[in-house]
């Protein structure tokens, strides 16, 4: 209006016409648009019924509220009641927002409802409409409008490959066509989306599953639409088809100028003549860009009314053409066809849907062939955060709603989409993979599913202006992910993962990343400060190598895994905690060997057990008196016999089996002791790698008297080396310190720093060896032949454990699982050692003694261990094998015990000397309880 005023000609135009006759006509106007809106196919305006019905309906109640109601009106409202009824339940406003017709007429026309008959139950027809289209109504009618827009797009690369042609006339009448079939197609899309959800959300109906693909689809079908008319090609279509359009708008007003000016005395001529000359005004402000584009629309608006001001001068609308007015519509449409399209398609209300969209991710991601419905749907979903953003600036911090609602979005895809794809992908790589490494082809699985590299395929999600969401990409980190976590949980599958990522690559064409992990690893979880203070568990549950110093777990836990403790372990704790703890380990053993010991001693103080020792002592030297001599297999069964007699201890374990659990622990507290001295020697040894050729140092301030030897220890120090080299002073204080270094590894792998030895040294002090002598010690190497038995039968029965959880995953309930027992023979040589009955036990021959079939075979004893051998048949070729095993072992034992002996140091040539008297002695035992081994 503004627009008018500002024309010329224009402010003293005046209608002369009467109340009735302008309320006739508004009646007529209100009809035609009422039907046209009830009319899907009409494309009079292509407006949304929130900006064409709303109004109309208003102004229609408005009407019959000003002047007085007839039958006309009546049946007016009726035909919007009908309409109601049957097409329009509900208008949705914005996102939930709706507007019901019928309850609006009724709270503004109570009576008159009720007169007519129109009273309805609004909320039971809205129930029924969302089940009529549950039924099967929504589906059809959106699968027909994916028909229809295929068409439509056809008829787009139509349209342009005629322009390519030079068909210039063809293009430009298609164009115009293609335009309005577009904005027909957005509109009814639109419209039956939202009607279906509104109707489902208002009334708390639930939506069928069914529906849900229909849904996806609509979305797609709405970004395909506003997307379809995008190329170079249809942007110069939509010029030629502006310049067209406005040639004939203005062909027509300058005709209808040239009728009027020969009617120039008439003062309604010369009325009609400034419309007409307005419209051209109007018309010559658009095309030369007089308008601005935010104002387009207006001016527009000011040509349509002059338009109508003119009347019937210009050319009417009739079968084969459609007037100047009808020109004027379509050239506003060629104008403004985009910003009708994007109103059209515009998915910003989808904020307000946002929970039935994992609901339909979860729909698209089971359903085969629907990965091309994604893009879309997110294109769909994504659309209020170009809302939410608008020109949030560079550097300005995004808006919580807009964060959390991408945040939204981001985790539907990622629960609905990525972690299923993620399952389907590790199954299909794992079932293969273990198909491979176990040779059953029967297990692979056939060709990678179409639908998820379909899905993987997809281009980049746009979640927003500045958000995109890669599948493939996820895909590729998820999988990396746990790939390197498994691996690294359990390394020697090290191998198959590898294997499934080459296949992944082959056949899904997802690059994994290698985490590049060993294929196997040291477990180092036990550590050397936890195994020292729980030297009684390590003792106990582990089974000690003298020769290849390593403890493995002997004791049964029925479990599947046997733990092991390696020199490479305690040398990675001993780093981790420094060398100072290498003498707290051994003075950790020294309180549980002292308990051990006790425990030993007040078994032989026993009455029984001092009998039998006496009676063997007994039987030796009646055996020597005739000839004879050596200690005998049959002699030892008899030992063992006995002391089994004497009953045993609480778990049904007896005497004999007890006293050798404890000389075992004894042996592999020991044996911890000396993995963890030489596990500090390869620490420090691995350190100073330079040191090994100066391991001949000494330290001449103190150690060399001569003048001799302090000048050989001076030619061969770095010290004398960098002397000679005339180096700096401080190159020589280097130097120095190099050498003291040198010289405390030297020692650390000297005889005298062997804490072996200094605990020998330590428990077979003179006075400890008088008193054990005092309480019958003296007499244990008798017992060694019996305990030698029970050794014997006890490794055997582990070593057939041992062979069953090979073949098995279940442990042996039976006994112990071991394949050798060092710790026994170990803590024997350190109780003769301690002891001072080496020699004694030597006088034995008891590893010379001869093992006949008959002692092998007497009593029922044999029966209980001839399973460790293995073997059937008769019995005779049982015992054979048994005799065999029993004669290896034996020579092994024997072996064993020579090389534990050497772990004390050289044995002694004649007994112990009795017990220093005074300050001496007591000096003496002092220096051997912890003596300091040497620089660390």
């Amino acid at each position: 209006l503004q627009g008018l005023q500002g024309l010329q000609g224009l402010q003293g135009l005046q209608l002369e016409a009467s109340i009735s006759a302008v309320r006739e006509r508004l009646v007529k106007l209100l009809r035609t648009k009422l039907l046209a809106e009830s009319d899907t196919s009409s494309t009079s305006r292509f407006a949304l019924p929130e900006e064409m019905l709303v109004p109309c309906v208003c102004i229609m109640v408005l009407v019959a509220k000003v002047w007085p109601q007839n039958k006309y009106d009546m049946r007016l409202i009726a035909e919007v009641w009908k309409m109601h009824r049957n097409k329009k339940p509900v208008v949705i406003l914005y996102g939930r927002v709706a507007w019901c017709i019928g309850e609006f007429l009724q709270a503004q026309f109570p009576t008159q409802i009720v007169e007519a008959g129109l009273q309805e139950d609004m909320k039971a027809l809205r129930q029924k409409q969302a089940a009529r289209l549950d039924d099967g109504s929504f589906v059809q009618e959106m699968q027909k409008l994916r028909s229809a827009v295929q068409v439509w797009l056809a008829g787009i690369g139509a349209t342009v490959r005629a322009l390519s042609a030079g068909n210039l006339s063809e293009s430009l009448k298609n164009a115009d066509f293609t335009l309005k079939r577009g904005l027909v197609l957005a509109l009814k899309v639109r419209g039956l989306l939202e009607e279906y959800l509104i109707l489902h959300i208002r009334e708390n109906v639930p939506m069928q599953r069914s529906c849900l693909s229909a849904i996806a689809l609509g979305f797609q079908l709405l970004k395909v639409i506003e997307s379809g008319p995008s190329t170079l090609r249809w942007a110069e279509l939509s010029v030629f088809l502006h310049r067209h359009l406005v040639l004939r708008v203005h062909k027509d007003l300058q005709d209808a100028l040239t009728k009027l000016e020969k009617h120039r005395r008439s003062s309604t001529v010369n009325g009609v003549m400034e419309a007409v000359k307005a419209a051209l005004g109007t018309l010559h402000y658009i095309v030369g860009g007089g308008a601005p584009n935010e104002q387009l629309d207006e001016y527009f608006d000011v040509g349509a009314l002059v338009l109508c001001l003119a009347g019937s001068v210009l050319p009417q609308a009739d079968k084969k053409h459609t007037g100047t007015e009808g020109r004027w519509l379509e050239l506003r449409l060629a104008y403004r066809w985009q910003q009708k399209l994007q109103r059209l398609c515009d998915t910003s209300w989808c904020f307000w849907l946002r929970p039935i969209f994992p609901d339909l991710l979860a729909d698209i991601q089971t359903r085969p062939k629907a990965a091309s419905a994604l893009p879309g749907l997110c294109q769909a979903f994504a659309a209020p955060l170009e809302a939410l953003l608008a020109d949030p600036g560079e550097d300005a911090t995004p808006p919580a709603l807009a964060v959390e609602y991408l945040h939204h979005l981001r985790r539907a895809i990622q629960d609905k989409i990525i972690e299923p794809l993620c399952r389907t992908i590790d199954r299909d790589l794992r079932s293969h993979t273990h198909g491979v490494m176990q040779a059953q082809p029967q297990m692979l699985p056939l060709n990678a599913s179409g639908d998820v590299r379909a899905l993987l395929s997809l281009r980049p999600l746009r979640l927003g202006p500045k958000f995109v969401l890669d599948l493939k990409d996820q895909v590729e980190l998820r999988l990396g992910k746990d790939f390197y976590d498994l691996t690294a949980h359990q390394p020697q599958d090290a191998e198959a993962y590898q294997r499934m990522r080459a296949l992944a690559k082959q056949r899904y064409g997802l690059t994994i990343l290698d985490g590049w992990l060993p294929a196997g690893s040291q477990d180092n979880g036990l550590d050397v400060i936890n195994l020292m203070r729980e030297i009684h568990k390590l003792a106990a549950q582990y089974s000690y190598s003298v020769h290849q110093q390593f403890l493995t777990q002997s004791i049964n836990q029925q479990a599947s895994k046997i733990h092991t403790v390696t020199l490479d372990h305690l040398a990675a704790s001993i780093q981790i905690h420094g060398v100072g703890i290498i003498n707290t380990a051994a003075a950790y053993s020294v309180p549980f060997l002292n308990q051990k010991l006790e425990l030993i001693v007040k078994f032989l103080m026993h009455a029984g057990v001092r009998s039998i020792m006496l009676s063997d002592r007994q039987w030796l030297e009646n055996r020597k008196k005739s000839g004879e001599r050596g200690y005998t297999w049959s002699r030892a069964e008899e030992t063992v016999r006995a002391i089994r007699a004497l009953g045993g201890v609480a778990d049904g374990t007896s005497f004999l089996d007890k006293l050798r659990h404890v000389i075992t622990q004894i042996g592999n507290s020991l044996g911890y002791v000396r993995m963890v001295r030489n596990a500090g020697m390869r620490v420090i040894a691995k350190s100073l790698p330079c040191a090994e050729m100066f391991a001949p140092i000494c330290d001449f301030k103190k150690n060399e008297t001569t003048a001799s030897h302090q000048d050989a220890a001076m030619d061969r120090s770095i010290f004398s080396a960098a002397k000679t080299a005339e180096c700096a002073p401080r190159m020589m204080k280097a130097a120095e310190v190099c050498d003291d270094v040198a010289q405390g590894v030297h020692i650390r792998f000297e005889a005298p720093a062997d804490h072996l030895l200094i605990l020998a040294t330590f428990f077979g002090s003179a006075e400890r060896r008088a008193a054990a002598e005092a309480r019958g010690a003296s007499l244990f190497h008798f017992l060694v032949p019996a305990l030698s038995l029970s050794f014997l039968d006890a490794l055997l029965l582990g070593r057939e454990a041992l062979e069953k959880r090979a073949a098995s995953s279940a442990g042996s309930a039976r006994s112990n699982a071991l394949c050798f027992d060092d710790g026994f023979a170990v803590g024997i040589a350190f109780l003769l050692r301690i002891l001072g009955i080496e020699t004694d036990f030597q006088a034995l021959h008891w590893f010379e003694a001869k093992i006949a079939a008959a002692d092998v075979s007497q009593g029922a004893r044999v029966n209980t261990v001839v399973g460790a051998i293995g073997g059937g048949g008769s019995v005779g070729a049982v015992v054979g094998k048994r005799l065999e095993a029993l004669e290896a072992e034996l020579t092994v034992l024997d072996r064993t015990l020579e090389a534990a002996s050497t772990l004390f140091g050289p044995p002694p040539s004649t007994k112990p000397l009795v017990a220093a008297s005074g300050d001496a002695a007591t000096e003496t035992a002092n220096e051997a309880e912890m003596p300091d081994p040497g620089p660390a």
